[in-house]
């Protein structure tokens, strides 16, 4: 006989620190175990490589998650100028020597700011984007990779990290907020 569904025992939200290498359904499925119960949801797709604030809603709370959609987000980044992987993550094959670009911060802010607005971004091959109910990068991981259809995008002005009177510039890496 089917196991039947039990009910929510709790009502909220949930907020993990994401760890690497975990996928966010990954953290879904766990707290799902510990709490017993299945009606339990998040509020953004994490890569599997990244790290930090995972919200997840419990119970009556999922019915929320509608009102978050299409919300702004706010990301810490950093950038590592000067070197590239065939996947545009840590996990790929370097596709050349690590050098070191000569930047000025005046620089970095021009070519940033021309980045700010709406466009149409075409996902990279390695990316969480689903293609026929699983992720892109699963795929191309498998040199199967689909082609993926732009999207509407939109980025916002970037900020100094907190405290900071100028951007941080350090040989090949700078780190700065996505707001």
């Amino acid at each position: 006989m089917p196991r039947q569904p039990q009910p929510a025992s709790l009502d909220g939200a949930l907020v993990i620190d994401k760890p690497a290498g975990k996928t966010s359904h990954d953290v879904v499925d766990a707290v799902r175990h510990l709490a017993g119960f299945r009606q339990i949801g998040h509020l953004g797709t994490l890569d599997p490589l990244a790290t930090g604030v995972l919200v997840l809603l419990l119970g009556r709370a999922t019915r929320l998650a509608q009102f978050y959609a299409g919300r702004r987000k706010r990301y810490a980044a950093g950038f590592r100028f000067g070197f590239a992987t065939d996947t545009y993550d840590s996990d790929g094959e370097a596709q050349g020597p690590d050098t070191v670009p000569k930047l000025e911060a005046a620089t970095l802010e021009k070519l940033a700011a021309e980045r700010i607005g709406r466009f149409e971004q075409m996902p990279p091959v390695f990316s969480a984007k689903k293609v026929h109910g699983r992720p892109a990068y699963e795929l191309a991981r498998k040199k199967q990779a689909r082609r993926l259809h732009a999207r509407p995008s939109a980025n916002f002005p970037l900020s100094k990290p907190s405290g900071s009177k100028s951007w941080p510039m350090r040989p090949a890496r700078a780190s700065w907020a996505i707001v």
